[in-house]
């Protein structure tokens, strides 16, 4: 135990450095001794199932998280009852998973349980609270229900900065997602700046979240598109893209949203060819890692269609 203690440890302070290979690595190493030595059914085995099932979460590999998170939950709400932090914690990732799976309304069901059991076991301001905020804006968003998303957006975002102030990575993402939200409601000019706010925020901060500054480009690149900026949106987005192959892998399945909204440019712009390359890219990445059924597959397809008519 006193091995797997240090191990998990070690694969925080690995977290930190952005080592996710080593952080892997030592979570298994720690969940597999904590296995062995006290079982499935423990707050230890529980915390690190649910650490590799975030990490996998991080890393694209879906279906492992789904894995490694069920048999958390299971297990959490066997010994220790729904009504517990590290229970609303494993339910809080299943809820940001199903958004990665584009299982949208299983999001919203999930995330709305994780922040009713946080609003009742911790204090009215807490980060884990306006974390889940911010997954639930962001699960509205996808559900097209952009006016709930905005009010869970602001929420997260009062919730943010009385706790961190202006200048913090968690106030930085609620400015993403209140962007996002606006620029589903049609209004371009406080999206782009909250957007805009948001990548100042993360690219001013030694530990700004590189995923969250990806994910900002891309949005802002469609933001950009909508105001008729077409350079500077083709700017954005390429950026993105190139930083997902960067910073994860060039099969990574983030790329499939730039790369698509890329390709849509390109051919709104008369570019057919580099659409197209475009696109099939994106489908490519989309059918091997979110499968045949998942939204963007859906979507990519009706642009390749599109394309071809």
């Amino acid at each position: 135990p006193q091995d797997a203690r240090f191990l998990a440890q070690l694969g925080r302070v690995r977290a930190a450095t952005g080592d996710t290979e080593g952080m892997q690595q030592a979570f298994e190493q720690a969940l597999a001794i904590w296995l062995d030595t006290v079982g499935p059914v423990d707050p230890h085995t529980i915390a690190e199932q649910n650490n590799l099932g975030y990490l996998h979460l991080l890393l694209g590999n879906y279906a492992s998280a789904h894995t490694y998170l069920s048999q958390a939950l299971a297990a959490s709400r066997h010994l220790l009852g729904l009504r517990h932090i590290q229970t609303a914690r494993i339910i809080h990732n299943l809820g940001y998973l199903c958004i990665k799976q584009g299982s949208y309304r299983k999001a919203q069901l999930y995330l709305k349980l994780a922040l009713g059991l946080r609003e009742h076991l911790l204090p009215e301001l807490h980060v884990s609270r306006a974390a889940t905020l911010i997954f639930l804006s962001e699960a509205h968003i996808h559900l097209h229900r952009y006016d709930d998303a905005y009010t869970y957006a602001q929420r997260a975002h009062e919730m943010c900065l009385a706790l961190f102030g202006a200048k913090h990575r968690m106030t930085a993402e609620s400015h993403f997602v209140l962007g996002w939200a606006l620029y589903g409601l049609g209004k371009l000019a406080p999206a782009h700046a909250h957007l805009q706010q948001a990548l100042e925020i993360n690219c001013s901060l030694p530990d700004g979240e590189g995923h969250v500054i990806l994910f900002t480009l891309t949005v802002l690149g469609q933001v950009l598109a909508a105001q008729g900026r077409y350079v500077d949106a083709c700017d954005h987005l390429e950026r993105a893209i190139a930083g997902w192959e960067q910073e994860y892998a060039a099969d990574y399945p983030e790329l499939v949203r730039p790369l698509t909204y890329l390709g849509c440019l390109l051919s709104r712009r008369g570019d057919t060819e580099g659409a197209q390359v475009g696109l099939q890219r994106a489908l490519s990445i989309s059918e091997t890692k979110l499968g045949a059924v998942h939204p963007w597959t859906r979507d990519v397809r009706a642009h390749l269609a599109a394309l071809g008519d």
